[in-house]
């Protein structure tokens, strides 16, 4: 009887043992969930930087040059119309060097999230590096770990107050 009772004491610390480090791995697993509001917030402020800010409210000196030799026709344009109009006569280059020095001296960046801006036609779906304005970090390799939050406008305008430009959409991918 007594060889008995410790079989079932052994039994029972091994079973409540398998048990407890079932459910540590179990709950472990759990402890870091998703954060959606913060990068749905972050998304959406960096879209409505782009879109509220002004040409001539920013203290960049790279925009300023651009404004001052008249590549940037408007500064009471917002940034958001701006990136449209270079975007329609395809001055890719000044666009992406524009972005790239509003995005640093705003300290737009913000650690751990990455972002990327895109431009594309309304009837081109399809999101490819030719649409890519800004990157933080490589967006085709964006860790199945990590929340994709998007936010999106269309953009139109005039150029020199005679031509239609776009539709375009405008896109900011917080990951």
């Amino acid at each position: 009887m007594n060889k008995k009772g410790i079989f079932f004491t052994i039994d029972v610390i091994l079973a409540i043992t398998v048990l407890v480090i079932g459910m540590a791995v179990t709950f472990a697993a759990f402890i870091e969930s998703p954060t959606y509001i913060q990068p749905r917030s972050l998304s959406s402020t960096l879209m409505n930087f782009f879109v509220s800010t002004n040409i001539d409210e920013l203290n960049v000196p790279y925009v300023t040059e651009l404004a001052v030799d008249n590549t940037i026709d408007n500064s009471d344009d917002s940034i958001m119309v701006a990136m449209g109009k270079l975007y329609s006569q395809g001055k890719r280059d000044i666009l992406v060097n524009m972005v790239r020095n509003i995005t640093y001296s705003n300290d737009l960046v913000i650690d751990p999230f990455d972002f990327a801006i895109f431009i594309r036609d309304e009837a081109n779906q399809e999101v490819t590096d030719s649409n890519v304005i800004y990157n933080s970090s490589d967006w085709k390799s964006i860790p199945e770990t990590h929340t994709l939050i998007t936010a999106k406008r269309v953009i139109v305008g005039l150029t020199n107050e005679s031509r239609l430009w776009g539709p375009f959409v405008a896109e900011v991918w917080v990951w």
